[in-house]
């Protein structure tokens, strides 16, 4: 059907199935085989959960004797959170996602899994508190790219919930990365320069203890 998705509406076969999800609950990045139904009591299908399992891929291919053999992994649907482009934009507008349930380590644990682009528009959607908790309980490794991701307009908001000294902290963090890129451009700039720029004074050479600033 060429009917236009709701808000809350995705396709299986193209947003769930062979996708990439974070399970909450085990902190990791899994690969769905299929997409298990239950039937609610008016007999509707729902999904009921993700079968991340190798036995569901080798069903698929038809060595049901292998997959037997297996044990089934399923994820219940309320304890993931989808990464196809899709997936992640439902969840984000669904109240119900595990992603607005989610406490602030078990939320900073999320965006670990989550490419930076998909984990700032997570910060954007989730509370200013909530993510401001996720930020100061995140390694700086996580915290920094996300921060500087975020740019001023998201992140100031995120940075007034927090005590003074918190939020201080944080913003330092922010400002290391561009710090770190500078002077790494700096300093291939400087490999690069011409051999008559390493023959000292009188010889048009630069001192590099010469500070232009």
């Amino acid at each position: 059907s060429d009917r236009p998705l709701g808000t809350s509406e995705l396709l299986l076969g193209r947003d769930v199935l062979d996708s990439q999800v974070v399970d909450i609950a085990g902190a990791r990045l899994a690969r769905v085989g299929d997409v298990l139904l239950t039937r609610r009591s008016d007999d509707r299908l729902v999904v009921g959960a993700a079968d991340v399992g190798f036995g569901a891929v080798c069903r698929r291919l038809g060595l049901g004797w292998l997959a037997d053999r297996l044990h089934e992994e399923a994820i219940d649907w309320s304890m993931l959170h989808l990464t196809s482009a899709r997936g992640h934009e439902v969840q984000l507008a669904t109240s119900k996602a595990a992603v607005h349930h989610l406490d602030e380590a078990e939320l900073a644990a999320l965006l670990s899994r989550l490419s930076v682009a998909a984990a700032t528009d997570v910060l954007a959607t989730v509370h200013p508190s909530r993510a401001a908790g996720a930020l100061s309980g995140a390694p700086p490794e996580l915290a920094a790219p996300l921060m500087a991701a975020m740019g001023d307009e998201r992140l100031d908001p995120v940075l007034g919930v927090l005590p003074a000294a918190d939020a201080h902290r944080l913003q330092r963090l922010r400002e290391v990365p561009r710090r770190r890129r500078f002077l790494r451009h700096r300093r291939r700039r400087e490999r690069a320069a011409p051999a008559s720029a390493r023959l000292g004074p009188g010889h048009g050479a630069v001192d590099p203890q010469d500070d232009p600033r």
